[in-house]
Order: C-alpha cells, then structure tokens, then sequence
C-alpha cells in the first residue's frame, strides 16, 4: 500500500487521475492514524460525487 501511495504522489497532477490521488490520500491518512484527516478526505470523495465508485465502509 505504502508504494502505491508513494507512486500516486509522485504521478503529476491532472484530472484523470484526481480520484486516484484522492484514495491513496485517504489510505495514507488511514495507514498513519490520521482518522480526522482521513475523514475530511472522505467527505471530500463524497462531495465530488465519487462515493458510487467506492465501496469505503
């Protein structure tokens, strides 16, 4: 997990990819015990209207 993220981080920044950047956002601040900064991310995902693509329980 901790690669993809690093990837993902790495990746310049574009639309196309803006969701992918977002999850592994999310992720990374979950891996880091970052559950307010994890959740500001998460509504963040649901906002734009992305929450039909994931399945974040």
């Amino acid at each position: 997990m901790k690669k993809v993220v690093c990837f993902l981080h790495k990746v310049p920044k574009n639309a196309e990819i803006g969701l992918a950047k977002l999850i592994a956002d999310y992720y990374e601040a979950l891996l880091n015990k970052k559950s307010f900064e994890a959740e500001k991310i998460l509504d963040l995902i649901k906002a734009c209207g992305y929450e039909n693509y994931l399945s974040l329980n």
